[in-house]
């Protein structure tokens, strides 16, 4: 079913067919050096991303997914324990080169970390609830750009590492019914999700001050890239 955004997200047809090849994987691991006055506790030894297995234990083994089938994709960085940091996505692009400023391409996380692609019919992409704070995981269909006859597609997402608590710009949110829902609580966040997410429409939350978080001197941050992921259908 092609949508608005130009993309087909599902199939009529039943293909019954596996393959199975030797994969290409683009993981950017760069050393990241912090700099936050906690950076001897903090210990950052890199970023990673993966496409994971239904029990989101193991990493998945074939990049080769059918039109709609759901794709679990996580993201994570290696710290100290008890580090008071938290990951979140601040956007994500599928293009069909590993160039996320190539045509056609389509953006679904923006505005600071919201998935977008969870308010189009059809989709059941969303955030999963989170169960650590350097660790995010997300759902999404996959899909193919309409009228396009390449099968691969590679996702490049912009990661960041924040304070633990939250703000409009540090978030990740999806939309569930008639509203935006936040997998760190405090759903208020995540209002800006409809209009433009930026410090200056910054509503204050708890004792957020927005002199923190909000700088590139209190957070760091990495592209990734993931692909080529084969699309059949």
């Amino acid at each position: 079913m092609q949508n608005s955004f130009g993309i087909v997200r599902t199939s009529t047809a039943s293909i019954p067919i596996e393959c199975r090849y030797k994969r290409t994987h683009f993981v950017s691991s760069i050393d990241v050096k912090p700099s936050w006055p906690t950076t001897s506790a903090l210990e950052l030894i890199g970023f990673s991303f993966h496409l994971m297995n239904d029990d989101w234990r193991t990493k998945r083994s074939s990049y080769v997914y059918h039109l709609g089938e759901v794709m679990n994709i996580q993201a994570s960085f290696l710290m100290a324990e008890h580090a008071p940091f938290r990951l979140v996505m601040d956007s994500c692009v599928v293009t069909l080169e590993p160039n996320a400023a190539s045509v056609p391409r389509y953006v679904f996380v923006q505005n600071h970390g919201c998935l977008v692609d969870s308010k189009v019919p059809d989709s059941s992409a969303r955030f999963m609830p989170r169960k650590l704070n350097h660790v995010l995981q997300m759902q999404i269909n996959a899909f193919r750009f309409h009228e396009d006859h390449r099968n691969a597609i590679y996702i490049t997402c912009q990661l960041k590492i924040v304070e633990v608590e939250l703000n409009i710009m540090n978030k990740a949110c999806t939309h569930s019914g008639n509203g935006w829902l936040s997998v760190d609580g405090k759903d208020e966040v995540c209002e800006c999700c409809e209009n433009t997410c930026d410090v200056i429409n910054q509503k204050h939350i708890g004792k957020w001050s927005p002199k923190r978080s909000v700088s590139r001197d209190t957070t760091e941050s990495n592209t990734v890239l993931l692909g080529p992921i084969t699309v059949l259908g």
